[in-house]
């Protein structure tokens, strides 16, 4: 009978080893918390890519209604481009895309001290990233920080002179149509001051120009 037992166990301790292993490395394998976090930036991209196009659908309505009904839609996709981007950054607190990308978000829903925390991390993890600084910038705009965006612009104006120009139309359309309570000698001097540089972009722009027809 004890013999018997073992001739029984021998032979499942063999079909373990030739069938049983097969299936544990069959099974594959758990994506890192590095991949997952890359999956959920991905995801937060196509919303915000989404609420793009509902802004964009928002500016050709004719009827008031339809604009904000698109709006509206557009909000909701920034709101879900948040959660995917919280999630990312939670897997992977050094991911600094995915914090820019965060701050984005919270900027166009109107929330922007946690826009400026989440573009703040991205620029300590990542110190000349142009896309942070930029977007940081644009925040900074909407609260009425207007040295710091000078700041931010003579810094991109060096590294990369589209997202400078980028964020010269920022402030063009912002002093177009300032925000209630700006004091007025402060948005003398900024516009003054946009003015300015909108000036030497296009001196630039004809200085490279006629270098180009001389070669």
């Amino acid at each position: 009978m004890l013999r018997a037992l073992l001739v029984l166990l021998v032979a499942a301790s063999a079909a373990y080893g030739s069938g049983g292993s097969s299936e544990l490395e069959a099974k594959p394998a758990q994506p890192s918390p590095e991949e997952r976090a890359i999956g959920h930036y991905n995801q937060g991209l196509e919303h915000r890519d989404k609420a793009w196009e509902y802004e964009r659908k928002a500016a050709e309505a004719k009827k008031e209604k339809d604009r904000d009904k698109r709006l509206q839609k557009a909000r909701g996709e920034y709101e879900w481009a948040i959660e995917e981007q919280l999630a990312a950054t939670s897997l992977n607190p050094h991911f600094h895309e995915a914090f820019s990308s965060l701050g984005y978000a919270y900027r166009k829903v109107g929330q922007y001290a946690e826009g400026l925390k989440a573009y703040d991390r991205a620029l300590e993890l990542a110190p000349h990233y142009a896309e942070a600084i930029e977007y940081r910038a644009e925040t900074y705009l909407g609260l009425v920080r207007l040295a710091e965006v000078q700041t931010a612009y003579e810094q991109l104006f060096l590294r990369d002179p589209e997202r400078a120009a980028q964020l010269l139309v920022a402030c063009a359309e912002w002093v177009s149509d300032p925000p209630e309570g700006v004091e007025a000698e402060a948005l003398v001097r900024f516009k003054g001051w946009v003015e300015a540089k909108e000036e030497t972009a296009r001196e630039m722009g004809s200085a490279e120009g006629e270098g180009q027809k001389e070669w």
